[in-house]
């Protein structure tokens, strides 16, 4: 224990000393980055929350929101803690500066599931598995929502996109086989075409 406080005092210097100097160049702030994120695991791992959140706030308070990684663990926080409504500010706003961030969706999503609001947990979700890099996984947790809150049309219609889109396939995903109608089309291709 107390060479993680160590650890995490020095790491604490080092990011001090490295915040006082200009930095001007991409790779002393990732190096900033690094050293922020790496002490925020440290505070994580002790269980020391409030650490963890006033470290990455710290590096915000002073650089501003230029890093994902950094803004996504501070709103992963805000998950953790149930303040949905904190998370899904960060996200929203961030993954205007950065929708190639998916992650950011994937927390508002929960977020809103969370909440309960359920026509912006669809609309996220929506524009989640639209992306270009969406994976098996939204499209599971999708449908999984869907098939949650008993609109199965639209779980229906989402299986169809994924099939179409060539994802659904894997033994994982067969789970979602049996909430379908085994009458339907969408069940047989899912059990037809699952990958051992």
């Amino acid at each position: 224990m107390r060479k993680i406080c160590t650890k995490a005092f020095f790491l604490f210097l080092l990011f001090l000393c490295l915040s006082c100097a200009t930095a001007t160049q991409d790779s002393d702030i990732n190096n900033q980055v690094d050293i922020v994120l790496e002490i925020a695991n440290i505070y994580h791992k002790n269980g020391d929350y409030a650490l963890e959140e006033q470290t990455l706030k710290g590096f915000i308070d002073q650089n501003g929101r230029i890093n994902n990684k950094i803004n996504f663990n501070l709103a992963l926080i805000y998950y953790n803690n149930a303040e949905y409504q904190k998370a899904i500010d960060i996200c929203t706003s961030e993954f205007k500066r950065s929708p190639e961030f998916l992650d950011y969706l994937r927390i508002n999503a929960k977020c809103y599931e969370k909440l309960e609001k359920v026509n912006d947990c669809i609309d996220t979700y929506e524009t989640l598995i639209a992306s270009t890099n969406a994976n098996n996984d939204d499209f599971k947790d999708y449908i999984e929502y869907l098939l949650k809150i008993n609109d199965n049309e639209n779980a229906l219609r989402v299986v169809r996109i994924a099939i179409d889109e060539r994802y659904l396939f894997s033994k994982e995903l067969l789970s979602l086989a049996p909430k379908l109608d085994s009458e339907n089309r969408e069940y047989i291709i899912l059990n037809d075409n699952i990958i051992d």
